[in-house]
């Protein structure tokens, strides 16, 4: 009840009339769509995964994922990979161990809840100015944004975020905040960001056509509803192993089907030359 009337204090600092709920929502209007400063406060209210919820996650899959990665593979990701335009992960620089993915989401978390915006985001989109009135509310109500916003507000803070974040890994690590080569602490924070970015929400109702097509998407795993991204890639490998077992049946009847005329053909001539010497 307190985290409630909490939140719906923060988000009355930008309009009277918004509730809060826990249930998912989608992100906020298009631009097609009228924007009010309700809809969006609603909106960013009733965004989930929780940007804490979101970065515990993180925090799993990249232990999980450290543990399962090769040799082969932590021995040449290190460096900017110009083709893929993708920097190296924290899990392909080394192994990662609970206590360091702990203590790295800690500073992702702690440095979010610090984050306060300027006066200057008033003059920008609305969305961004919603966001900011909403957020600031929460820390004057003495609340740890995190605790109650997601990835829309999340997109709008990461910028000012990331500064802090990544000057505190530099502290804790004895390196330099530009040095972030075999930085574990600093991969761990600009993936999390990366991942942010990268994010596109995808329809729930995609055909299995569709889906097969897609490709797995390591952001989907963190900011998708839990387990929905896990189950699309099961489906889709069974769609596509369903497929490739089609494939291989229709090529191997290819195969087969002029090896069957050809007996075919040979029986035909053998019963035709019995026929010719009965006669």
């Amino acid at each position: 009840m307190v985290a409630h009337n909490t939140m719906t204090t923060a988000i009355n600092t930008t309009t009277t009339t918004t509730t809060t709920t826990t249930t998912a929502a989608p992100p906020v209007p298009a631009a097609s769509t009228a924007l009010t400063e309700d809809s969006i406060a609603q909106s960013l209210a009733q965004d989930r995964p929780t940007i804490d919820a979101a970065i515990k996650t993180f925090m799993i899959w990249v232990v999980a994922r450290s543990l399962t990665s090769s040799a082969t593979d932590e021995d040449d990701s290190t460096s900017w990979n110009a083709q893929d335009a993708q920097p190296a992960t924290v899990a392909q620089a080394s192994s990662i161990s609970n206590a360091e993915a702990l203590a790295y989401a800690r500073i992702v978390l702690q440095a979010t809840n610090r984050f306060q915006f300027d006066e200057s985001l008033k003059s920008t989109s609305k969305v961004a100015a919603v966001t900011a009135q909403v957020w600031n509310g929460l820390l004057a109500s003495q609340q740890k944004p995190a605790r109650f916003l997601g990835r829309i507000a999340l997109r709008h803070a990461w910028d000012g975020i990331v500064v802090d974040a990544l000057q505190k890994a530099a502290e804790q690590t004895d390196t330099s905040a530009d040095d972030s080569s075999n930085n574990k602490a600093t991969l761990f924070i600009q993936e999390f960001g990366q991942l942010l970015k990268e994010y596109k929400p995808r329809s729930s109702k995609s055909d299995a056509s569709a889906i097969r097509k897609e490709k797995d998407s390591n952001a989907a795993l963190i900011w998708d509803e839990p387990g929905v991204e896990l189950e699309r890639r099961r489906e889709r490998r069974q769609l596509r192993a369903e497929e490739a077992i089609k494939e291989e049946a229709l090529a191997a009847e290819e195969k087969m089907t002029p090896r069957i005329e050809e007996i075919i053909e040979e029986e035909e001539e053998e019963v035709a030359a019995e026929e010719e010497s009965s006669s």
